[in-house]
This record gives C-alpha cells, structure tokens and sequence, in this order.
C-alpha cells in the first residue's frame, strides 16, 4: 500500500499530533511513515546529532522509544485502540552513524500455536536481520512494491 493513500495521510497525521508537543513522543518528529499494509508498518529517521550517542551513532534508548511507541501505533491502526507496554525487549546488532537512514533492516514476526480447543499454548517471535539478505528468485522485493 502506498504511503499516499487518505488512510495512511490520516495515520500520519496522527503521529504528527503525537509527536508535536511537549511530551516524551517529541524526540520522534522526524520519524517517516515509508509505508503501511494491514499488520505492518515501516518507518525510518535520518540519524542526526540530536538522536546520537556519545559515539555519534543512533542512541539505543531513542531506538527502544522507536520500537515503543511506533509498533504501539501500528497496532492502534489496526485495533482502534491504544494500549499500554507490558513488555518490551530489544536486541541491538550494529549501529547507525550519524548521515545513515535508520530502518527497514529487520523483519519481525510473531506467531501463535493454538489448541484444539482455541487456547493459546504457546507463542514465538522472531527478529530476522534484512541487512545481507538476498532476494528470492521470482518473488518481488519491497523496492518492487513501493
């Protein structure tokens, strides 16, 4: 889905309220919808000083407020509804110097076994890094899709 469409122009104008004030969510205005679909969004920021570290790369609590509160808002899209963090891990694999675009390097899944019954037994999740992926013969990639 394109990030033009009127649903999309609305979510983005959601996190632009969201973001615009004086609360914690400001640190995240410079944050891009690239693009939506149903269950997943894609977002990026252009590492700068004010989002930097002491080492001059992507500071690891400006990318666990990323994760927090853009994965909230995904999900809000979807639900209609605004949660609250029970629980927020965080694995980091390299960095993101300042100059660099940050995103679109790990895909995340998640996954419930259910039982015959409809209960949940168990659940898993997995972070898959893009970074030295190769594409699939045949298949379109998301440069293909934008």
């Amino acid at each position: 889905m394109a990030a033009s469409t009127p649903a999309l122009q609305l979510f983005k104008q959601a996190m632009k309220l969201a973001t615009g004030g004086r609360n914690f969510d400001r640190v995240l205005g410079k944050v891009n919808l690239v693009a939506a679909s149903p269950g997943r969004c894609s977002w990026e920021v252009l590492v700068e000083e004010p989002e930097a570290n002491g080492q001059r790369t992507l500071h690891g609590g400006y990318m666990m407020t990323m994760v927090d509160t853009l994965t909230l808002a995904t999900l809000a899209r979807e639900v209609g509804k605004i949660g609250v963090s029970v629980q927020l891990n965080m694995s980091f694999f390299r960095s993101a110097d300042i100059g660099e675009k940050a995103g679109k390097t790990l895909g995340f899944t998640k996954a419930d076994i259910f039982n015959s019954s409809g209960d949940i037994i168990a659940t898993g999740s997995h972070m898959i890094s893009l970074v030295k992926s190769r594409p699939i013969p045949g298949m379109p990639s998301d440069k293909d899709k934008s």
